[in-house]
C-alpha cells in the first residue's frame, strides 16, 4: 500500500501534463523569382535623347519653348489658347509617346488638352513621331511653362 500512496502522487501529476504540440506544418518554399526579360531595344524609354536642349522664350502673343536649332518647337498662341508643336520634319500627322499613352496629333491642340499635361509631365523624356522622323526629348520645365502660359 505504502508503494501505491507513494505511486499516486506521482500518477496525478502525470496526468497533469499535456502532451507535446503538434509540429508546425511545413511552409511551402517560395518560388524564385523569374528574372524579368531586358528591355527590348525598340522601347522607347530606351532610346537615346535627340542632342540639344529648350530654351523658354516669351513672344508677342504667346511664348514658345524651342529645344536645338529647329528640332522642335511648343509654341503658345494665347490669342486662339491653343499650343502646337512643330519642328524640322515634324510636319502632319503626329504621333506622340509619354509615360501616359500614345496620342496622334493633327494639329494645334486647346491649350486645355490633357495631352499637353501628358507631355509637361512625361517621366523625363517624351517621343514626337511624324512618317520616319523620330524626335526624343526630354520634359523639361520649358514645355510646362509654355502649357500654362497658354491656360493663363
Amino acid at each position: 500500500m505504502r508503494i501505491l500512496s507513494g505511486l499516486v502522487p506521482i500518477l496525478l501529476l502525470a496526468a497533469c501534463t499535456t502532451a507535446p504540440p503538434p509540429p508546425p506544418p511545413a511552409v511551402a518554399a517560395a518560388p524564385a523569382p523569374v528574372p524579368l526579360p531586358p528591355a527590348s531595344p525598340a522601347d522607347w524609354r530606351d532610346l537615346p535623347l535627340t542632342p540639344g536642349a529648350w530654351r523658354y522664350q516669351a513672344e508677342a502673343g504667346g511664348s514658345v519653348a524651342l529645344f536645338g536649332d529647329g528640332v522642335a518647337a511648343l509654341r503658345c498662341d494665347r490669342m486662339k489658347r491653343q499650343v502646337s508643336l512643330t519642328g524640322s520634319g515634324l510636319s502632319g500627322s503626329l504621333k506622340v509617346t509619354t509615360s501616359f499613352g500614345i496620342y496622334p496629333i493633327a494639329g494645334p491642340l486647346a491649350a486645355s488638352d490633357p495631352i499637353l499635361d501628358s507631355i509637361a509631365f512625361s517621366r523625363g523624356r517624351f517621343v514626337v513621331m511624324a512618317g520616319a522622323v523620330q524626335r526624343v526629348l526630354p520634359s523639361w520645365p520649358e514645355v510646362a511653362r509654355v502649357v500654362e502660359d497658354c491656360r493663363s
